[in-house]
């Protein structure tokens, strides 16, 4: 038994090292979890309910504590949203798109299972070129700086239990044929998105492609040729246009999502909707390719990003070896520059990055992205017409 001087010097020795509260605890919980939820609980620990104050709409930094007193009116009703999607107004693209899905489901002896299609959005907007690729290419006339094309949003419902429930929306950007090359007649499918609440569920992945196709083949009517398709899958972490899923909603591997959109494109294919189509890659290499103005250039896409970040690192690069040759002393220098005139041209021309330069970078970025990410850039053909498409999906 120890004296409580001899327990005083223990515990000021180096040999004791107490352990915290906090650190038992962690261990604890730690060992504990598991039994817990072998007993049907979610893990040990003691989980309580925060109340969140309320914010006073009338002044701002002004909020309602816990437990604290206001007035309320008794008898204010909530405002009902008394807009219905069956009157919400209707476009040729909506019809179309609606009439083909809708014949699906009859064909399937599903007519009870109508499917609503409505545009939800249709406004005019533009791509503003990057600066380092506008300084390069736009201020010399060899792009323009600017690409207008027309922002839709497309989106699907379905009444079930009396209830509108939208299960599908997509997000596309359509460059028209006054739009300036290379985005000329192009259309770019920038967000692509479901939720698992289509019934019935056995045609729940027909129906997406129906609502694609149906979508393809109006544009085609209106004279796009191409359309951009990234088969990239979103992350569980990551919400593109509905704001949650639920948890037992199954996120397709790259694998599965390229056969996917395959399997799409093949059947667009079969109905003469598309002729062909190819991964970026390889349409660069069979369409002769020589610079990356001739690259597609939509906004919120891969690729000006891509270029905006390679034109910088060659930038740098070359400031870098400025520095280094300007460190170089005089006297050595003096057998190749004789003059002023000379050494400023010799500047100028390190500091102009060659379009041929940059264009074969960019392809090795874009054939590295294609080998190591397995995202496909899909490009197809409508008859004379051509479809790439970039979207991203959520089965």
């Amino acid at each position: 038994m120890l004296s409580m001087q001899e327990c005083v010097a223990f515990r000021r020795s180096h040999f004791f090292q107490p352990i915290s509260i906090c650190e038992l605890e962690q261990y604890f919980a730690v060992k504990m979890d598991d039994v817990m939820r072998m007993l049907g609980y979610c893990c040990c620990r003691s989980l309580s309910y925060t109340v969140m104050p309320l914010p006073c709409r009338g002044n701002p930094s002004c909020f309602i504590r816990r437990n604290g007193y206001y007035y309320y009116y008794k008898k204010m009703l909530r405002l009902q949203f008394s807009v219905e999607v069956n009157v919400l107004p209707q476009n040729k693209m909506s019809v179309h798109i609606e009439n083909r899905v809708n014949k699906l489901l009859r064909n399937n002896k599903a007519d009870d299972k109508e499917v609503i299609i409505r545009v939800l959005s249709d406004c005019n907007a533009e791509t503003e070129v990057k600066p380092f690729m506008k300084t390069r290419f736009c201020d010399s006339g060899l792009m323009s700086d600017t690409f207008p094309y027309r922002s839709k949003a497309i989106f699907a419902f379905q009444i079930i239990d009396d209830k509108e429930i939208c299960f599908f929306g997509m997000f596309v950007q359509e460059y028209g044929s006054s739009c300036p090359p290379p985005n000329s007649r192009q259309i770019y499918i920038a967000y692509l998105d479901s939720v698992k609440y289509f019934e019935p569920q056995n045609l729940r992945t027909t129906v997406y492609q129906e609502i694609l196709l149906g979508y393809m083949e109006y544009a085609k009517s209106l004279g796009f040729m191409k359309v951009n398709i990234w088969a990239c899958p979103s992350n569980r972490n990551n919400e593109y246009i509905f704001y949650c899923h639920p948890l037992e909603q199954k996120i397709p591997n790259e694998k599965k999502l390229q056969e996917w959109y395959k399997c799409l494109l093949d059947k667009g294919i079969m109905e003469n909707i598309i002729v062909d189509y190819k991964e970026m890659y390889k349409h660069i290499q069979d369409s002769h390719f020589t610079s990356v103005t001739e690259l597609p250039y939509f906004e919120g896409d891969w690729i000006p990003e891509m270029l905006e970040s390679l034109i910088m690192e060659l930038k740098e690069g070359i400031q870098k070896r400025t520095t280094d040759v300007s460190m170089i002393d005089g006297p050595i220098l003096a057998h190749t520059i004789q003059n002023n005139d000379q050494k400023e041209n010799v500047t100028v021309s390190k500091d102009v990055i060659s379009e041929k330069q940059i264009f074969e970078d960019a392809l090795l970025h874009i054939k590295k992205h294609r080998e190591v990410f397995r995202y496909y850039h899909y490009y197809g053909l409508i008859f004379t017409n051509a479809f790439s498409i970039c979207c991203r999906l959520t089965l």
